[in-house]
């Protein structure tokens, strides 16, 4: 998972160690350790924003980017325990080893349409650690959609708008065309939604 995974992974950090009294990680947490590993991006952001204070979509942009990056929730202790655990220390999908409320689950075992969304310059979640999942689900009808985008590319801005979306869209829609011939109507091609 790169740097973010490495200081619970590596560096050892006990998750316990960064709750508030609440029992959650709180939100100043996550900014800052997303922030982290971009250490210039807060400098750089606003020199880039002071060149193209004059391109109205740019700043369009940049409102949208910074106000969906900087607003975090609080992230609850049981999940950060149990992501750090299974995903981050344990390399749960890889090693074939997730359990959901218990119950072992296995990738190979997704069957219905299949498409993941993955970006090449992921600071977050990077290549090695998103690239693996195409091959462990056990679909016959998967697809990957590689972009030359960052983490938050995929899903807010021009990368968004103009591929991440209408692809998956695409995806939905021709796997959700009523099969010809049924009674039921209710039934979809490619498996159940």
């Amino acid at each position: 998972m790169g740097p973010l995974g490495d200081v619970f992974a590596v560096g050892g950090l006990d998750v316990d160690s960064v709750l508030d009294t609440s029992g959650n990680v709180p939100p100043q947490i996550v900014v800052q350790g997303f922030r982290t590993l971009t250490p210039t991006a807060e400098v750089t952001r606003y020199v880039t924003l002071w060149e193209r204070l004059w391109n109205d979509e740019y700043v369009a942009a940049y409102q949208a980017m910074t106000g969906w990056s900087d607003d975090h929730v609080p992230f609850p202790g049981a999940a950060a325990r149990q992501t750090v655990s299974m995903l981050v220390r344990g390399n749960g999908m890889v090693a074939d080893r997730l359990a959901v409320g218990g119950d072992t689950v296995h990738l190979r075992d997704i069957t219905v349409p299949f498409l993941t969304v993955r970006a090449n310059r992921d600071h977050i979640v990077p290549t090695a650690a998103s690239a693996p999942l195409i091959d462990l689900v056990g679909s016959q009808d998967k697809h990957e959609l590689c972009l030359d985008a960052g983490h938050m590319g995929l899903v807010v801005g021009r990368t968004a708008a103009r591929t991440t979306v209408p692809t998956i869209i695409d995806f939905l829609r021709r796997r959700s065309e009523p099969v010809h011939g049924s009674s039921s109507g209710g039934v979809l091609s490619g498996g159940e939604a």
